[in-house]
């Protein structure tokens, strides 16, 4: 038996935030992982190459979590608009 979801819309939103809090554990993990991993000296190219995929990650993050909002502000605007209006 499925029963209906009380608040419709917020899925999406805890979708969103749950990816968000999940990159950004993997990357605080992955930080952490690395910061310890020894103090050897790294060459310009693997900070510049990890601090390019941070950018990426971050960046990807922010996509996702833009697309989500939009998609619930898509859904929700013509109600908004249909209330002012009156």
């Amino acid at each position: 038996m499925t029963l209906p979801r009380p608040w419709p819309g917020k899925l999406t939103t805890m979708t969103a935030l749950g990816l968000f809090a999940a990159v950004s554990a993997a990357l605080w993990i992955g930080y952490l992982i690395g910061h310890r991993r020894g103090s050897r000296k790294h060459s310009w190219r693997e900070r510049t190459s990890r601090a390019t995929l941070g950018r990426q990650a971050v960046s990807l993050i922010a996509m996702v979590t833009l697309s989500e909002l939009e998609r619930t502000a898509r859904k929700r605007l013509p109600a908004l608009l249909h209330r002012v209006a009156r």
